[in-house]
């Protein structure tokens, strides 16, 4: 069977239509989903690009395969999803517009063809441009490592240049129909991954898409708005409730524009493939006064969209939790492997055996707060971990703290009932401790080496210091 998984990354659930949001953000996603399957309690193993991708393309979760920072890269003895199926005769392919989802972190093993999608045009090659990159990085680096000044002109930088371009999303949508097309021709199964950033900070949705959900005042409003959540978080960029619901339509503008360019790929993948259409993580917009999609399990982050289309799957609403990471052994069943020994489980199953759906974040960056003179990250150095179970959420936190939220009457996580429900407080200690006891936590993973055009891309994101 041909497989096709596109990721939209930065996409929370809660911000396309067919997971009941009133705007029209996602009329091609709505319409897919209308004749596929829909999770509608979908969490992701990892809430930042890196960690999230490695999990699904292993079935592991973060604490197993150790991608948990950008100085690491996939251990060479787990084996990816591409890698099983070009054993097996596929025709594999990636198409990625996200550097944490590529070569420097070896997510690119097992694509027989892998395609980049971002970076400085030239930068990485032999030409003229990419000897006078290469030579002048190591300076650039200097000037901007601990310089908000210049954080903030290359965030700013991207997101003109992708105004005025549309960004990278046409040229991935373009290539993967392109190869989806050819392969279909071809006569061998295949896979293919198709990773679109249009929602990633820094937004920058083409006009005409920003004039849906942003009248022309709003629109010279958040034009001004500095995007780099770290800015926010530090204290440095104080943003309110106003200038938070204005990046809110913004980002509502990039979905759609996504949506957009997510209509090709669906049609080129054709009606007998099994396909995948969701997401890495979320994004926070003053959430627990968090913005982005770091320090934080919560639902904006953890909760990701998920719909499949398959012959053996009903088409409709599925309650049931499931994870990021059942999408490998999922993957492998419709392809006739066996998905061998891992924690997730096929969303062909019939039963689901785990107690629990976990999603962690895990080794917080603070060095990325260093261009913040004075201020003091310690708040954010604890690593979390995010137990769901009946409607119920458990929190778990490494500096003693817990949380536990009632999903099904309190969605937003408004209310912590940590200290006023002991009995169920105790029941997620234990089940927190057989998960542990039965995943254990590895660090499998090789050191990373940024090339120039990886790391220039990752500042422009907001990624380094």
């Amino acid at each position: 069977m041909n497989v096709v998984v596109v990721v939209l990354d930065c996409v929370r659930a809660d911000r396309l239509g067919c997971y009941g949001y009133a705007r029209d953000t996602s009329p091609n996603l709505d319409a897919f989903a209308a004749e596929a399957t829909r999770f509608d309690q979908a969490v992701t193993a990892g809430v930042w690009t890196l960690p999230s991708m490695a999990s699904t393309l292993t079935g592991l979760y973060p604490s197993q395969h150790g991608l948990n920072r950008i100085d690491r890269g996939l251990g060479r003895h787990l084996p990816t999803l591409p890698e099983r199926l070009a054993a097996a005769g596929y025709r594999t392919a990636g198409f990625t517009a996200n550097p944490h989802g590529g070569r420097s972190f070896g997510l690119d093993r097992g694509f027989q063809e892998f395609h980049e999608f971002w970076g400085v045009p030239g930068a990485a090659g032999g030409g003229l441009l990419g000897r006078g990159y290469r030579r002048v990085r190591p300076r650039l680096r200097q000037a901007v490592k601990r310089s908000q000044a210049l954080t903030s002109a290359a965030m700013r930088l991207r997101r003109r240049r992708a105004e005025a371009t549309g960004g990278s999303g046409p040229r991935v949508a373009a290539a993967a129909a392109a190869w989806l097309a050819q392969a279909r021709a071809g006569g061998r199964p295949f896979f293919a991954l198709v990773h679109f950033m249009e929602s990633h900070v820094p937004y920058a949705p083409p006009p005409a898409h920003a004039r849906r959900f942003l009248d022309e005042a709003a629109g010279r409003r958040v034009a001004a708005i500095d995007q780099d959540g770290m800015a926010f978080l530090a204290g440095a960029k104080p943003l309110g409730t106003d200038e938070l619901a204005l990046l809110g339509s913004l980002y509502d503008a990039t979905i759609a524009y996504g949506d957009e360019l997510l209509a090709p790929v669906l049609a080129a993948a054709g009606d007998d493939a099994l396909v995948v259409v969701t997401a890495d993580h979320g994004q926070q917009f003053g959430e627990h006064g968090l913005v982005g999609h770091f320090f934080s399990v919560y639902q904006p982050l953890a909760r990701v969209p998920l719909v499949v289309r398959h012959p053996a799957l009903p088409r409709g609403l599925v309650e049931r939790p499931v994870q990021s990471i059942d999408l490998y052994p999922t993957v492998l069943e419709a392809a006739g492997l066996d998905p061998g020994e891992s924690p997730a489980v096929s969303l062909l199953a019939r039963s689901d055996p785990r107690p629990v759906v976990v999603t962690e974040y895990l080794e917080p960056d603070l060095a990325r707060f260093a261009r913040f003179r004075g201020f003091d990250p310690s708040r954010f150095d604890r690593e979390l971990r995010a137990l769901g179970r009946d409607g119920w959420k458990y929190i778990w936190s490494s500096d003693g703290r817990e949380e536990l939220y009632h999903l099904a009457s309190d969605p937003e996580e408004l209310t912590d009932l940590a200290g006023s429900d002991p009995w169920r407080l105790e029941r997620f200690r234990a089940l927190h401790a057989d998960w542990l006891a039965a995943t254990g936590r590895e660090d499998p993973s090789a050191e990373a080496e940024l090339e120039p055009d990886v790391a220039s891309s990752l500042r422009a994101l907001g990624y380094l210091d």
